[in-house]
């Protein structure tokens, strides 16, 4: 099995939970990190230490935090205030450390996925993003990384010429591979911007969603915008959930692949079926069983689905206090494991659920207020 994981930044329990969670066997599967490896999160040591472990069974690819932890290690960047990896630079093997990480790629192609931190600009195609990439990762394991880390930094040149050569070269492909987020239509990047996607400024746009981009045929996954939040498409991954400021890691499965005009030897789908209480989970595997007869079924994960518990007093007294109107949810939650256990819970919160998982999905801010008083309200 092969899985791309989001930004790390540090949180090596965080790995290790998903590393349990997905099975991984490193004699037999395969992870890629999409960057920032370190940094932010309490234990980039032991995170560089784990996938270190891991060999070749973990391709990590370098973000921006991690090349701010080298030029840190030469000496000609200061450790900056919420900056993390002090347990890294003090370690008794800190130089085999900075070693493993100079050593790490910045693009790669996984299962014919293209993988980066950050993003492209429109004028690469696939081939260009790993050949450029090579360029930098040359410097980075070579003898000039110090004096490479001095003009790293900046945000000139905006836009790509073939033309471009020595540092403003080297410095374009950073800013590209490790911070891109939002560019014009002519790769003009705005270095500036890291709000989501809504957030673009005048004549820009997030660097996927730019027309012309020569690499719009070709599967990507990328991380370093968490708020931006996940994108799951066919042919693009943002899988930067924000583990580090309490969000999720991301894992996602691509051992299939998606290259054109190539029978994979093997095909694994995950089915998420979602059943109504009349159901038993027994009932449901059954039909499941029924749905894919011929396949081999691996039952993961499993729980009923719940009644309506308004009955119960708990719950009576949250709806009363609430002054609302319960209505039906179309759909499985956590509320049916709590209801499994026999403790009584119902689903609360603004917003309209029909729109969930759609390119609709919001929720009015007035809702939130609303629904954020109501809450203090009934706590207190």
């Amino acid at each position: 099995m092969i899985h791309l994981l989001g930004d790390l930044q540090g949180c090596a329990n965080a790995l290790e939970r998903m590393l349990d969670k997905i099975g991984f066997s490193p004699s037999r599967d395969r992870i890629v990190l999409l960057g920032d490896l370190v940094n932010r999160g309490p234990q980039s040591l032991a995170a560089l230490r784990r996938l270190q472990g891991l060999g070749n069974a973990a391709t990590c690819l370098l973000g921006n935090h991690d090349l701010h932890l080298l030029a840190v290690a030469c000496g000609t960047r200061e450790l900056q205030p919420g900056d993390t990896f002090a347990d890294v630079l003090a370690a008794p093997d800190a130089q085999a450390q900075i070693d493993w990480l100079r050593a790490q790629p910045l693009a790669h192609m996984e299962a014919g996925w293209l993988c980066v931190h950050a993003g492209v600009v429109p004028q690469w195609f696939a081939a260009d993003t790993l050949a450029h990439a090579a360029e930098v990762q040359a410097v980075l394991r070579g003898p000039d990384l110090p004096a490479f880390t001095r003009v790293m930094y900046g945000s000139r040149p905006a836009r790509w010429e073939p033309s471009l050569t020595g540092d403003e070269r080297l410095r374009f492909i950073v800013n590209t591979l490790t911070r891109i987020r939002f560019c014009s239509d002519d790769g003009t990047l705005d270095l500036k911007t890291k709000e989501g996607a809504g957030a673009a400024p005048p004549g820009f746009r997030p660097w996927f969603d730019i027309p012309t981009r020569l690499t719009h045929d070709q599967p990507m996954a990328f991380g370093h915008w968490s708020t931006l939040g996940l994108i799951n498409r066919p042919d693009l991954l943002a899988i930067d959930t924000g583990c580090v400021w309490g969000g999720a890691l991301t894992a996602v499965r691509v051992d299939g692949g998606v290259a054109g005009n190539v029978i994979p030897d093997l095909c694994t789908v995950t089915v998420n079926f979602r059943f109504a209480p009349d159901r038993t989970v027994e009932q449901a595997e059954q039909h499941v069983r029924e749905v894919l007869a011929g396949y081999a079924v691996e039952l993961t994960d499993a729980a009923p689905g719940a009644l309506p518990g308004l009955t119960a007093p708990a719950a009576a007294h949250f709806v009363t206090a609430m002054r609302t109107t319960p209505t039906a949810k179309y759909g499985w939650t956590d509320v049916a494991r709590f209801a499994a256990l026999g403790i009584p819970a119902v689903n609360y919160g603004p917003g309209d659920p029909n729109l969930a998982h759609t390119r609709e999905e919001h929720v009015e801010v007035a809702r939130i207020t609303a629904c954020t008083r109501s809450l203090r309200g009934y706590l207190s």
